[in-house]
């Protein structure tokens, strides 16, 4: 009776010490979780226990028509939409910077804690002169900023930005701006920093490293020719040879992507030369990657239209296909890649072209710390919504952008002593025009 007694507790205590191992064991974070090891492994990991569905969210964007009602998320439509999947990507654009904090909290919390894998999203804002969203600081336009000639300013400003972006939860911008602008006529010369390709490059270098140093991923755009559309339509072909191709359109986007580690490049929705530049391998694969080195994902503009507006492709499949093969890796706003999942399942596209694109999306979120500071605590703190040293600084720059371009008769300095009146005439004599990007109409808010 005593030897079976003493039999019985080795095996308790055995069985006991087993549970308690297994229960270490399954603790343990996987390989992708471990903040010590490589990047390039963490993605190896992670890339071996998607599935095609998850891999194929990773490189899809997910909107604020699908999940909110105005300015409230709903959760139900969030559960709807995204499920156990996650997604890449996701905005709020109609929400005021306010409710941005909290929303994007909840949805990053969503993506961590209910779906299989609990991959953080990039949450995205515009911000070509300031966050877009209402409440935050309102800088000049591009153009503005360019006329300055003091890329000092590009970095201070990109630095403000960024406080009024980590006040609202974003953590990828789509911005800067960097094209050249060639018409007057385009309706976005506002976005530039002007008609000089070095120029461009230079306030670029400078607003980019303002983003990174503030813990803010930058999306460089429109890559591709788009400052000289033909007639000075927006979505218009601009027709050049190679070399304005080269020396002009893209030397902006040069000079930043050969100094300075940007992960996220947009795609112009035009065409150069009547090929679009969202389906173009040459300037997508053969120059951005094999030329340039660069390591990060492309993102379309809102839609990459191959199907609606260029024509190129007879379905959602064809533009999908047209899009991913040539290096396009995000589609941001149509719903062309739900259809890869078919593709592969039907033999019609490798699923190393998925893998490709995802795995530049993963390797830019581990890189960027999305993985270890989801909320972007990090920066949250130091994070102020229309700051008293933003305001100055957007006062500062609109100063220094004023050019004078002819002192006819010597009217300037004015002479304040022999002023009566000033008129001030025409339909923005009491209306405070932003320009756009900014969603804001109200004088209140500039």
């Amino acid at each position: 009776r005593i030897i079976a007694t003493s039999l019985n507790k080795k095996r308790f205590l055995s069985g006991v010490f087993l549970t308690l191992l297994a229960t270490v064991v399954n603790a343990q974070p996987f390989p992708y979780q471990q903040a010590g090891l490589p990047v390039s492994q963490r993605v190896d990991d992670l890339m071996k226990r998607m599935t095609l569905e998850e891999k194929i969210a990773q490189i899809r964007h997910l909107h604020s028509w699908d999940i909110f009602n105005e300015q409230t998320l709903d959760k139900e439509k969030l559960t709807a939409v995204v499920g156990e999947t996650g997604y890449g990507f996701v905005e709020g654009f109609p929400l005021t910077g306010e409710n941005c904090r909290s929303s994007m909290r909840e949805i990053q919390e969503y993506m961590l804690t209910r779906t299989r894998l609990g991959i953080p999203a990039f949450t995205v804002a515009e911000s070509l002169h300031g966050s877009a969203h209402e409440g935050s600081t309102i800088f000049p336009q591009n153009i503005a900023l360019g006329s300055t000639f003091n890329p000092a300013l590009a970095y201070r400003r990109a630095c403000m930005t960024a406080d009024d972006l980590h006040a609202q939860g974003m953590r990828q911008v789509l911005a800067p701006c960097i094209d050249v602008v060639r018409d007057l006529r385009w309706g976005r010369v506002e976005e530039s920093y002007g008609e000089d390709p070095y120029l461009c490059g230079i306030f670029a270098q400078s607003e980019v490293k303002g983003y990174l140093d503030s813990g803010i991923s930058p999306m460089l755009k429109h890559y591709g020719p788009h400052g000289n559309p033909l007639g000075g339509l927006n979505l218009a072909s601009v027709d050049c040879g190679l070399y304005d191709l080269h020396a002009v359109y893209l030397k902006p986007f040069e000079m930043v992507l050969r100094h300075l580690p940007v992960y996220a490049v947009m795609s112009t929705y035009n065409s150069w030369n009547r090929i679009p530049n969202s389906a173009s391998r040459y300037l997508l694969t053969d120059i951005l990657r094999d030329r340039w080195g660069f390591k990060g994902y492309v993102y379309s503009d809102w839609g990459a239209m191959l199907e609606t507006f260029h024509h190129t492709a007879a379905n959602k499949a064809e533009a999908a296909t047209q899009a991913l093969t040539a290096g396009l890796d995000v589609e941001a706003s149509s719903e062309c890649y739900p259809e890869l999942f078919r593709l592969v399942k039907e033999g019609k596209l490798d699923e190393s072209y998925i893998n490709t694109a995802v795995r530049r999306v993963l390797t830019a979120k581990f890189e960027c710390g999305l993985f270890e500071d989801p909320y972007g605590d990090k920066h949250a703190a130091s994070g102020e919504m229309h700051s008293l040293r933003s305001v100055e600084l957007s006062r500062q720059i609109a100063e220094e952008s004023i050019v004078l371009l002819k002192n006819e008769d010597n009217l300037l300095p004015l002479d304040m002593n022999k002023l009566t009146s000033i008129a001030v005439l025409g339909p923005n004599a009491d209306q405070v025009q932003f320009g756009d990007y900014t969603w804001s109409r109200d004088n209140k808010d500039g």
